[in-house]
């Protein structure tokens, strides 16, 4: 359902036209071209980290760090907590995007409830809400011809984590719930961008302060698929997808010992733990640590080892002593 929405400036009789409604690796897998993956676990204090490699970081106010959806995330007061990332050049998206995020929300009501959105001086160049004053989550975009929103039918359940994801591409935008597209909608031109601030959490614009926990921001600079959506649900910003994983495993030749020395002569044997998936054994127990293949564990007296074994060999830059 395309909604018109009166929160535009343009919309109340500045329209043009038809108005009715944190690594960038351009055209990569599920887990390449993003914008700005701003995973929350990897703030401190009132920093909020950026995955990307853009340095997209976001300075937090009144939000505290609590228990996420992956490790930790932001719990927003509702009434005046939000991250600002300032714009670059990374996050000023043409004709196409993926918004996505984790959230726990703890009041809705028929009020907008901002996941994140990039500010333009006439309102908002692109969003993900939790709710609108239809009550049910919606993506929102203003192009150069038109702006609005595609919005859900169904509330979002309270104190409990549900996925958000609006995509746009080819003039289609769609909001997925869960990893299920609940609905889509036409836009025409590409997305209207002034150099604005992208908010989390809230927006100056407007306010719609959100109540809650969000965790796992990511943006896009293009449209993922329903199967790409899944994938980062499923995965943590930062983390091997299981396909991927298990595919870089059974590539990897099997490593039954192999002896490990350090610069003062002292040596430790390196055991391969199993066949099963990293973190498990052959007979599927637990053990050791999971690395990229096979998982090997190595014991080695203190002392520097040679060159970076150590890291490469226990997975992680891990060391045991």
């Amino acid at each position: 359902m395309h909604r018109p929405d009166v929160r535009s400036k343009r919309r109340r009789g500045q329209c043009h036209g038809r108005a009715v409604h944190l690594v960038v690796h351009h055209g990569r897998g599920a887990t390449g071209g993003t914008r700005g993956g701003l995973r929350h676990g990897r703030g401190v204090g009132t920093t909020v980290g950026d995955s990307s490699g853009r340095d997209n970081t976001g300075a937090a106010r009144d939000t505290t760090w609590v228990a996420g959806r992956h490790g930790t995330a932001l719990s927003f007061n509702g009434f005046s907590s939000w991250v600002t990332v300032e714009h670059t050049a990374s996050l000023r998206l043409a004709d196409s995007l993926t918004l996505s995020a984790w959230v726990r929300p703890s009041a809705l009501g028929n009020l907008y409830r901002t996941v994140l959105m990039k500010e333009l001086d006439t309102g908002g160049a692109y969003g993900l809400y939790a709710s609108t004053e239809f009550s049910a989550p919606a993506g929102w975009l203003e192009t150069t011809e038109e702006a609005g929103g595609v919005g859900g039918s169904s509330p979002l359940p309270l104190n409990q984590w549900s996925h958000l994801a609006f995509t746009y591409s080819d003039g289609t935008g769609r909001l997925y719930v869960n990893g299920t597209q609940v609905e889509q909608a036409s836009w025409a031109g590409d997305v209207l961008d002034d150099g604005g601030a992208l908010r989390i959490g809230g927006n100056a614009f407007w306010d719609e302060f959100y109540s809650g926990v969000i965790d796992e921001v990511r943006v896009y600079n293009r449209a993922q698929s329903a199967a790409e959506i899944q994938t980062d649900m499923n995965t943590p910003i930062g983390a091997v997808p299981v396909a991927r994983r298990a595919a870089s495993t059974s590539a990897i030749p099997a490593i039954e010992k192999l002896e490990v020395s350090d610069d003062k002569g002292r040596h430790s044997d390196v055991h391969r733990l199993g066949d099963g998936p990293a973190g498990t054994s052959g007979d599927g127990a637990s053990g050791g640590r999971s690395g990229a293949g096979q998982v090997i564990e190595a014991q080695v007296a203190e002392g520097r080892m040679v060159g970076d074994q150590g890291a490469d060999l226990v997975g992680h830059g891990d060391r045991r002593s």
